[in-house]
């Protein structure tokens, strides 16, 4: 997406096959991933993080499963929504079965552009707490490291 808002101010008609192969790329990929929770909640249910002696590495793995996932399960979910209104409304001017825009005055419209700057926007906040969930996971194995020391 940010290639296709790096050429729109300098569109040129034979760029048009670039931009179909650009958008069609970055609308197939799957933009989300969910963390699964069933062990740690099981953990929690049953006690079982009582066992663990270290209070930081408790603290750790708890703020790990309630703050950290937590919040990309709900941007995932932000961004799943942004990803699904957008792929509404551009079938309007997207031909997906062949992977090209419809018009090529459609690319070069403000709505079109918008629309990219948002799904952009959003899927660099996504990508910030992905990265920030694995600073966490690889701060917790550290950790867990040095308990089994």
């Amino acid at each position: 997406m940010k290639d296709i808002l790096i050429l729109i101010p300098e569109l040129k008609i034979n760029d048009k096959a670039r931009i179909d192969s650009i958008y069609s790329s970055a609308r197939s990929r799957n933009q989300t991933f969910f963390p699964t929770t069933g062990v740690y909640n099981s953990a929690m249910s049953a006690g079982k993080i009582e066992n663990i002696k270290s209070d930081s590495l408790k603290y750790a793995i708890t703020n790990l499963y309630n703050h950290y996932c937590s919040r990309l399960i709900y941007n995932g979910e932000e961004l799943d929504g942004v990803v699904g209104k957008i792929d509404w409304e551009s079938r309007n001017y997207f031909n997906k079965s062949k992977g090209i825009f419809a018009s090529w005055k459609d690319i070069n419209t403000r709505d079109f552009r918008t629309q990219t700057e948002y799904l952009l926007a959003q899927n660099q906040v996504y990508t910030r707490i992905a990265k920030n969930n694995l600073e966490q996971i690889d701060m917790i194995i550290k950790m867990i490291e040095q308990e089994l020391e």
